[in-house]
């Protein structure tokens, strides 16, 4: 079977349309506050927060004004992401 070129449907699935680049905008912004908020249930869960100056996993006793951070933090942001989009659009 020969496939031929079909510049119409090409067109349409077009990268440029403004409607596929909201959608694509959209499911990026719950993904990434998807993953923000399993890492803040994955803090609350072992009561640890990932260090960058010693590049270690510590607890909560350790590190606690950066522990609440992360989880006041990476919660509100998750959620600006996740309903952001969901009550905009």
């Amino acid at each position: 079977m020969l496939h031929t070129f079909d510049a119409q449907a090409l067109s349409s699935t077009d990268v440029h349309d403004p409607e596929r680049k909201s959608s694509l905008m959209t499911l990026l912004k719950l993904g990434v506050g998807f993953v923000i908020s399993m890492y803040v249930i994955y803090c609350l869960i072992t009561q640890k927060v990932w260090i960058r100056k010693v590049f270690a996993w510590r607890t909560r006793d350790e590190y606690p004004k950066v522990f609440l951070m992360n989880i006041i933090g990476g919660t509100l942001i998750a959620i600006w992401l996740i309903a952001g989009p969901l009550l905009i659009d």
